[in-house]
């Protein structure tokens, strides 16, 4: 799960896979997704065309809407499709006429939280700014039953604010484990 917008993870996927990512494998489907890389506020690299209604993911690494036509129908009427992390979120999320529809990405990912044995948090700070996310978080981990659930929080820096915040949020459920280390230094000492 992720919140960011960046177009790497995709292609990060792709190459751990060796595989291009259909549709489903982003929570684009109806169903419940497994080993599916969900990005909560969309992607720079999706884009809608007004004209024909479909998604394009750009094989590019710049925004997909910057100078490329749609691949279906030639047009030149991508726009973005990702979230902003703003009071209108949920209603964003919520809207039918959404594509790609976030309402089922969002639901793969309560899903995945809920049945979660471990949960790792990279350097996300759980700003009390994006209510939303906050709110979604602990719904989904509060839905989980594993008794045996544990939650770890990896960041270059630990402080107490961001200790307090986790605490706050999970505590009644999970006591956070806070690990002070970099993205990379975890997973080159510490590999999961």
């Amino acid at each position: 799960l992720s919140f960011n917008w960046d177009p790497l993870y995709e292609r990060s996927y792709r190459k751990l896979k060796g595989i291009s990512i259909p549709n489903k494998n982003l929570g684009f489907g109806k169903g419940f997704c497994k080993n599916a890389l969900l990005k909560l506020h969309g992607s720079i690299d999706w884009g809608r065309c007004k004209q024909c209604n479909g998604l394009h993911m750009s094989d590019r690494i710049e925004h997909i809407v910057y100078g490329q036509k749609c691949p279906s129908c030639n047009s030149d009427n991508l726009t973005i499709t990702h979230i902003l992390p703003v009071l209108t979120k949920f209603e964003n999320i919520s809207r039918t006429d959404n594509y790609p529809p976030y309402r089922n990405i969002w639901r793969c990912a309560t899903h995945a939280l809920s049945e979660a044995q471990e949960i790792y948090f990279f350097g996300y700070s759980l700003s009390d700014n994006d209510a939303h996310a906050k709110i979604f978080l602990k719904s989904a981990i509060f839905k989980n039953i594993n008794p045996n659930l544990k939650l770890y929080v990896i960041d270059k820096c630990c402080c107490e604010d961001l200790q307090n915040r986790y605490k706050n949020a999970f505590e009644k459920k999970i006591k956070p484990e806070f690990i002070e280390k970099t993205f990379k230094d975890y997973f080159i000492n510490d590999s999961v």
